[in-house]
């Protein structure tokens, strides 16, 4: 008897799974607020430069006073970290000539003004993260997907600690009572009260004593085996290619909900909403065209869009909006799609490693995006850009990865390379791997 005969005889997918995956869902719920929360922290307002000794200019309007000491930008909008260091009293007169001495424009040197109608106050504005600080600014988020990373391993650990091991891994370790007792709660709950009498220690030895033996067969799984064979450094380099582009154009798209002709709430809401219908064709989509096709358009796509909106004028802010929106969820299927397209790829003695690599991986595209908002002041558009080639680089990566629709699950390295060797599709068969649910995490 094997582990997923035990399992049935337990319940299978009964009231005790149903109230794991209902624990598991809500911080589910709660993350997505502090992985995008850095677009309402530490936004950035309209600012310019705080101009000194206002009583001089009691008898002028605010339109006035800022255009006699704030110069303007190639835009024709009032410039948000130059100033003029003497007021510019004669373009009173005339707005549209030159200031007297273009010497005269400097820096803020009195800090700024920021308009509050929509923050009373961020981190940007709190601490002046503007301008010449501007790259500490866009710095927090790099440092939160930083946090997350190394949070990801220092409670992990923790969590092997003091949180209940499953009774899968009690077998492992040769746990054969604490695997009982936590098989009877889950049965207990199930409704099989049953259970006890027919699954004992001895059943359970064997079990394990099996499953030991399957593990020894397969050979070593340690990170290193990611690379070991041909197959696998390909699976793996490129595995690493798809997963740093789909996060890289993910957050890049999610902490750019300006510009759209739409609220900074308002994007933020349908760029979610738009999520949902995503994945659910997906879903649908896979099983019809194929993994690999499914991935590798979805981020082509996704960046095609970005690149749209570089060539659409701000003027057309409907359609950029819808144009944003559709490659926010073309991005969202990419994700989607990568987290079910990974463990199909890689066998069954290394799926687990695989998924943390690519998960790392993705950490580092996530934590670079933020930064790519700073090219700006290289070249307006080249953020558009880089996240457009990006995306369309990185997916079209996708296409040199086998397709695993309706292929048997590798189990071993050896399955990985006889795949590739025979250059064919291995006849369906048994696919129900069950992927871990921690995995489903972005």
């Amino acid at each position: 008897m094997n582990f997923e005969d035990i399992l049935q005889e337990a319940g299978s997918f009964g009231k005790f799974q149903i109230f794991m995956l209902f624990l598991l869902c809500l911080p589910r719920f709660i993350l997505p607020f502090h992985f995008l929360l850095h677009n309402f922290l530490a936004a950035i307002p309209s600012h310019h430069c705080a101009i000194p000794h206002q009583e001089q200019f009691a008898n002028l309007t605010e339109e006035e006073v800022l255009l006699i000491n704030i110069p303007r930008d190639f835009e024709g909008a009032f410039s948000s970290c130059e100033m003029f260091s003497e007021p510019q009293f004669h373009l009173l007169l005339n707005a549209t000539q030159e200031p007297a001495n273009t010497s005269s424009v400097q820096s803020c040197q009195h800090g700024w003004v920021y308009d509050q109608s929509q923050f009373t106050s961020t981190v940007a504005t709190q601490w002046d993260l503007v301008c010449e600080q501007r790259s500490l600014n866009q710095a927090t988020a790099t440092f939160f997907f930083i946090g997350v990373t190394i949070g990801a391993v220092i409670f992990g650990y923790l969590s092997d600690r003091w949180v209940s091991e499953s009774a899968r891994w009690f077998l492992t370790k040769g746990k054969l009572k604490q695997a009982h007792k936590h098989l009877q709660r889950c049965a207990k709950m199930n409704g099989q009260n049953d259970f006890g009498a027919k699954i004992n220690l001895e059943i359970l030895s064997k079990t394990a004593a099996a499953a030991a033996a399957r593990a020894k067969s397969r050979g070593d799984s340690s990170y290193v085996s990611l690379f070991r064979t041909l197959m696998l450094r390909r699976i793996s380099l490129c595995m690493g290619a798809l997963w740093f582009g789909v996060a890289f154009s993910y957050y890049g798209m999610s902490m750019n909900i300006t510009g759209f002709g739409l609220g900074m709430y308002m994007t933020q809401f349908v760029f979610g909403v738009i999520e949902i219908p995503a994945k659910l064709i997906v879903l649908i989509a896979v099983n019809r065209i194929g993994r690999k096709q499914c991935q590798a358009w979805s981020l082509i796509l996704a960046g095609l869009c970005i690149g749209a909106n570089i060539v659409i004028p701000t003027s057309l802010g409907t359609l950029r909006s819808v144009v944003a929106i559709t490659g926010k969820g073309f991005s969202e299927a990419a994700f989607t799609m990568v987290f079910l397209y990974t463990p199909e790829l890689y066998p069954t003695v290394l799926r687990q490693k695989g998924l943390g690599y690519c998960s790392f991986v993705a950490r580092l595209g996530g934590s670079v995006a933020p930064l790519i908002f700073l090219l700006d002041t290289v070249w307006k558009l080249l953020p558009q850009v880089t996240y457009c080639a990006m995306a369309v680089l990185c997916g079209s990566v996708a296409f040199l990865l086998p397709e695993t629709l309706n292929v048997r699950l590798p189990e071993t390295i050896e399955d990985i390379e006889k795949q590739s060797s025979e250059g064919k599709q291995q006849p369906p068969g048994d696919v129900f791997e069950v992927m871990p649910l921690h995995s489903l995490q972005k």
